[in-house]
């Protein structure tokens, strides 16, 4: 009887301790009423006298109480992502966080980085997931030199309250690779307009060319209708004397 009765007691307060875990976690919901209720009813029928006094199992459904109280804690949870290759000075790490609730819940990101050659620029960045959906944030970083930095992701309520697991990215900055891009691209962008203006001109030329040289053919029989005409007028005038 009291080995029962101390593993009814052990049960009992491994169930109060969820209460507390679950009022916490609930501050990340947008109405956290709607989360708290449907476990404020099955607690009551948990702690029933009939169960609490009677000869029946308690432990099954303790056991689903407890699986069911984990379940819900993790329903809010950062979604997995792979590392990351950033070839900026700025760019953003993205971080995705689902939401099991049938309720709206809005969560605050926070990336901390290992090395100072990543700098976070903002924390606490707010994302709304709607009910059983996903949401992605945008954490804006800076890298000023080239390196590997393992970056830690967590996400907390309202309240600050930690919100699952924290997840781990790793991020191989190569802040050079800009400055390459970009003289790739000026590059490019000189190939085809200094390429374009060349064309341009070599027509051009092409063309005051031809317009010479149609003037000059021009003038030439201009030049030797005249010397016809003036030829024909000398033979008639010594026909006439």
């Amino acid at each position: 009887l009291y080995q029962s009765l101390s593993a009814r007691l052990a049960q009992l307060h491994s169930v109060v301790d969820t209460v507390g875990r679950e009022a916490a976690f609930a501050t990340a919901a947008v109405t956290p009423n709607l989360v708290l209720e449907p476990r404020r009813l099955k607690l009551l029928s948990l702690l029933a006298v009939s169960w609490l006094g009677g000869s029946s199992d308690w432990t099954s459904p303790v056991n689903t109480y407890l699986t069911d109280s984990l379940t819900l804690t993790s329903s809010v949870a950062i979604v997995k992502g792979s590392d990351l290759f950033v070839g900026a000075g700025q760019t953003n790490v993205p971080v995705t966080v689902s939401n099991a609730l049938n309720v709206p819940v809005i969560v605050y990101v926070n990336v901390a980085s290992t090395s100072s050659v990543l700098q976070i620029q903002k924390q606490n960045v707010a994302l709304t997931i709607e009910p059983g959906s996903s949401n992605k944030a945008a954490i804006p970083v800076q890298a000023l030199s080239n390196g590997k930095v393992v970056t830690t992701i967590t996400i907390t309520s309202i309240d600050r309250v930690p919100l699952g697991s924290p997840e781990y990215v790793k991020v191989d900055l190569q802040p050079g690779w800009e400055s390459v891009g970009t003289t790739v691209i000026v590059i490019l962008l000189v190939l085809v307009f200094g390429g374009g203006i060349v064309r341009t001109f070599l027509k051009r030329r092409t063309a005051r060319h031809k317009a010479v040289v149609r003037e000059t053919v021009f003038e030439g029989v201009a030049e030797g209708a005249e010397a016809d005409r003036d030829r024909s007028g000398r033979v008639v005038d010594a026909g006439r004397s």
